[in-house]
């Protein structure tokens, strides 16, 4: 649920770090058949982080920002902002003198993309 509603979320990917780094390595499989045991490694542990980080989650989506309708002949911008991990920023159209928000867009960096510089 929380990847659709993502884009109206600031920093939707800071947000959710924390919840995907805990999830890594857990296979993402249809539902085992009966009589089928599961490694130990496979059962999910959940600490005082992963609830930290679900509070905030849940937090974030309560208090998701109103997204408006795009105008036809507004100008638009993108701001862009870069971190180690992450690239994301806002879309938004100048409308009646004021920056109003059309989506929030965010993406987590794979291991060759953070090699790449952030600021050319």
């Amino acid at each position: 649920m929380l990847n659709y509603y993502r884009r109206f979320i600031r920093q939707a990917v800071h947000i959710l770090a924390p919840l995907v780094n805990f999830l890594k390595g857990i296979r993402n499989k249809k539902r085992p058949k009966r009589n089928v045991k599961i490694k130990a490694e496979e059962i999910l542990q959940w600490t005082d982080e992963a609830t930290t980080a679900f509070e905030l989650v849940k937090q974030a989506l309560a208090h998701a920002i109103l997204l408006h309708h795009p105008m036809p002949n507004a100008p638009l911008s993108i701001w862009v902002d870069v971190s180690d991990f992450v690239v994301g920023g806002p879309l938004a159209q100048y409308h009646e003198n004021v920056w109003q928000p059309l989506a929030f867009l965010s993406m987590k960096l794979s291991v060759s993309q953070k090699n790449w510089s952030t600021y050319n």
